[in-house]
C-alpha cells in the first residue's frame, strides 16, 4: 500500500523524537498503520488524489503532515513498551551505569493521544463529512 510519508520523511520531520537506533521496520510498521487510518478518515478518493499530486500541492502537504503525526501516534506505544518474560519493564540497565526509564502507561497514552489529536486537527479540512469512511458500495435504486 502506498503512503504519503516515507521512512526518510518521518525521520526528517521528527529528528529529535526518533532516535537513530530505532529500526527501519518499526518506522515502516507505524507508517503503514497511519496510512490506513488516514485513508479511512479522508476517503480513498482524497487520499489517492493526494498521492498523485506534486510535493508542493497544499492537500498533499497537509495530509502528509497528518500522516506523519499518525505514524508517531502508532510508534509511541510500540517503542515505549519493553516486554520480557517477567512482564513489562519499567526501567532497565544498559551499558555502564545507565538506567533506561520508560514512560508509564498513562504518560504514554497521553503522548499518543496528543499525536492523534494533532493529526486529526491537521487533516480536518479533508475529513469525510461525519468523520467515518464512506460506504464500500452503494445500492442503486431503479425507482423514484
Amino acid at each position: 500500500m502506498a503512503s504519503l510519508v516515507s521512512e526518510d520523511d518521518l525521520r526528517e520531520y521528527f529528528p529529535f523524537e526518533i532516535h537513530k537506533d530505532v529500526g527501519d521496520h518499526q518506522v515502516v510498521f507505524s507508517i503503514v498503520s497511519a496510512s490506513k487510518r488516514l485513508r479511512g478518515w479522508v476517503g480513498d478518493a482524497a487520499y489517492d488524489a493526494a498521492l498523485a499530486e506534486g510535493d508542493t500541492d497544499e492537500r498533499k502537504i497537509i495530509l502528509r503532515n497528518a500522516e506523519g503525526y499518525l505514524a508517531m501516534h502508532f510508534m509511541m506505544l510500540a517503542l515505549n513498551t519493553r516486554l520480557r518474560a517477567g512482564g513489562i519493564v519499567r526501567s532497565e540497565m544498559s551499558e555502564g551505569d545507565t538506567v533506561n526509564s520508560y514512560f508509564s502507561p498513562a504518560e504514554t497514552a497521553a503522548f499518543t493521544t496528543q499525536y492523534l489529536e494533532m493529526a486529526r486537527e491537521i487533516a480536518e479540512p479533508y475529513l469525510l463529512h461525519d468523520g467515518t469512511p464512506g460506504p464500500a458500495f452503494e445500492v442503486a435504486s431503479d425507482g423514484d
